[in-house]
């Protein structure tokens, strides 16, 4: 299940259309697009996106969800937010 929601996720910001994207400092980018991840027993960490181009030059690109694998693996029930 927590595959199937990361793949939801990931799914709902495929081949986003980077076009017109303004130029913004690093931390910036990251600090928008890091998210706190709760389980139901509490346990807690972060994610973040990245943007992947679907090829050089290209238009589009899609997202990426990053997080650490121990997070996932103490997350035991099937949801998460």
């Amino acid at each position: 299940m927590k595959t199937i929601i990361i793949l939801l996720l990931i799914s709902l910001f495929s081949l986003a259309n980077v076009r017109g994207q303004e130029l913004t400092e690093l931390n910036s980018i990251l600090m928008r697009s890091t998210f706190k991840i709760v389980g139901a027993k509490g346990e807690m960490g972060t994610v973040f996106i990245l943007v992947k181009k679907t090829r050089p030059n290209s238009e589009y690109a899609y997202y990426i969800l990053v997080t650490a694998k121990h997070l996932l693996d103490e997350i035991k029930s099937e949801d998460a937010t």
